[in-house]
C-alpha cells in the first residue's frame, strides 16, 4: 500500500492489480452472457430479459468502481471530457482507448436504467429493481444531480423492504451485530461463508495500528482525523 500512497504502483503490486482486474473479470463474464444468452435453448423471452439485465447490472456495478479509483471525479473539467476508464461492451481483451468520464457515467447509467425498468422487486441473491435504483442514486449523487439522486433513493426507501440498522456500532471484528448475518440495509451484497474467514479488519491490524511491531505503515493526519 506504500506504493499506492507514493503513486508508484507497478505490476508487482498485486493488491491494486487484483482490485483492477477482478472488476474487469466481472465485466467480461457479464458481456459473455449478453453476447451468448440468446443461444440458450428453452429460455422464455421474459427469462432472457431478466438474465440480460442482471448481467447489465453487474457490468455497471463493476465499471462504476473503476473510475472511482482510476479517474478524476465528475466535475474535474467543465464538460467532464477528462479521461475516465476503458468501457468494455464486448467480451474481448483487445486494447482500446479510455472513454471520457462523461461517457463512462452515461454508459453505466444506461445499463442501470435498463436493469431498473426490467428487474423484479424481489430477486433472491440476484440484482433487483432496487439494487439498480440504489446504484443509480449513487451515480447521480457523485454528479451532484441531487434531483435524480433523491428520485431513486425514494424508490428504495419507500419500498418498505429495507430498514436502517438499529445502531451504528456494528464494525467490531468479532462482536459485530451483522458479522455473519445480512445487514438490513444491504440491498445487493454478501456475507462471509465461514465464521473464521472474515478478514475485513486485516489491513487495520497489519497496516494501520500504531502499536504493532513495525508501527503504523499508513496513518491519517491529525487534520484528516479532526
Amino acid at each position: 500500500l506504500t506504493a499506492v500512497y507514493d503513486r508508484t504502483t507497478a505490476t508487482f503490486n498485486s493488491t491494486t492489480g487484483s482490485a483492477y482486474s477482478e472488476l474487469y473479470l466481472a465485466v467480461f463474464r457479464a458481456n459473455l452472457i449478453l453476447k451468448y444468452s440468446k443461444d440458450i435453448s428453452g429460455i422464455s423471452s421474459s427469462e432472457l430479459t431478466q438474465l440480460e439485465n442482471e448481467a447489465r447490472f453487474i457490468r455497471a456495478l463493476a465499471h462504476f468502481w473503476v473510475p472511482k479509483a482510476y479517474a478524476q471525479p465528475w466535475g474535474y473539467t467543465p464538460s467532464n471530457n477528462h479521461l475516465g476508464i476503458v468501457l468494455r461492451e464486448e467480451p474481448l481483451a483487445t486494447p482500446i482507448p479510455r472513454s471520457t468520464v462523461a461517457e463512462c457515467y452515461s454508459f453505466i447509467q444506461g445499463d442501470l436504467i435498463n436493469a431498473y425498468n426490467t428487474l423484479p422487486e424481489n430477486n433472491g441473491p440476484y440484482a433487483s429493481k432496487y439494487a439498480a435504483a440504489a446504484l443509480l442514486a449513487y451515480t447521480y449523487f457523485l454528479q451532484n444531480d441531487f434531483t435524480n439522486c433523491k428520485l431513486y433513493c425514494d424508490q428504495v426507501i419507500n419500498s418498505n423492504i429495507y430498514s436502517l440498522e438499529p445502531t451504528i456500532d456494528t464494525f467490531h471484528a468479532f462482536d459485530s451485530l451483522y458479522q455473519f448475518a445480512e445487514n438490513p440495509e444491504m440491498i445487493f451484497g454478501g456475507i462471509p461463508y465461514e465464521p473464521f474467514n472474515d478478514v475485513r479488519n486485516e489491513d487495520f491490524t497489519n497496516v494501520y495500528r500504531s502499536f504493532s511491531v513495525q508501527g503504523a505503515t499508513m496513518s491519517l493526519s491529525q487534520d484528516a482525523y479532526d
